[in-house]
């Protein structure tokens, strides 16, 4: 009881949810604009952090596209592609640390493919009062698409993601996502460096 007064007396004021599809294009939005996010990872009861950032690359191949770099801290540097492939780019990999589902939750451009691939198949989405990072949010909830479940905590004025959850068959995963803009230092950051593979185009 208390709690529900606690939240009540803090969403004093909210406007009321806007339409599910309108509050699911200005999370998009957000995550389009920015290209980083500083994550907090829990992964099955473990606690880590990392980065992810999205940008276009040239891949071995030769092929230009568009996949996210995640690193983790501490721990391994991943790439991973549009088809949710991780390939490790510095460090080891560590069992128990599921890369890819980690960035299903914590990378912009992860977020933005599950968001467009239900607008596309045309799934009926809903949104909600909730309570996370601490504060009152809205819960956009997304159906089940390929056995995977998608629930993105929003700030209830302006839409921007607080955190994301994912559910893959009996594996889950939650980032606590601060979008954060892109610096020059960003690379060496992520121990790509000048000339490193994958190379960023410009």
């Amino acid at each position: 009881m208390v709690a529900g007064t606690a939240w009540s007396i803090e969403t004093v004021g909210l406007p009321p949810p806007a339409r599910a599809d309108r509050v699911a294009a200005d999370i998009a939005r957000w995550l389009h604009s920015y290209r980083l996010a500083v994550d907090v990872f829990h992964i099955e009861g473990r606690r880590t952090t990392g980065e992810c950032f999205r940008s276009r690359f040239r891949f071995p191949h030769g092929s230009p596209g568009t996949a996210s770099v995640v690193s983790f801290t501490p721990g391994p540097v991943a790439l991973v592609s549009e088809h949710h492939h991780a390939e490790i780019l510095s460090g080891r990999r560590e069992p128990g640390l599921p890369m890819r589902l980690a960035a299903r939750a914590g990378c912009t451009y992860e977020l933005l493919i599950q968001l467009a691939n239900v607008a596309q198949a045309g799934l009926h989405v809903r949104v909600e009062r909730a309570f996370a990072a601490g504060q009152p949010a809205l819960a956009l909830r997304l159906p089940r698409l390929r056995e995977e479940r998608l629930t993105l905590f929003v700030t209830p004025r302006t839409y921007r993601p607080l955190v994301a959850f994912v559910a893959v068959k009996r594996r889950e995963v939650s980032a606590r996502l601060f979008l954060t803009r892109v610096t020059p230092g960003l690379l060496a950051r992520f121990r790509l460096g000048p000339g490193g593979r994958p190379e960023e185009r410009r």
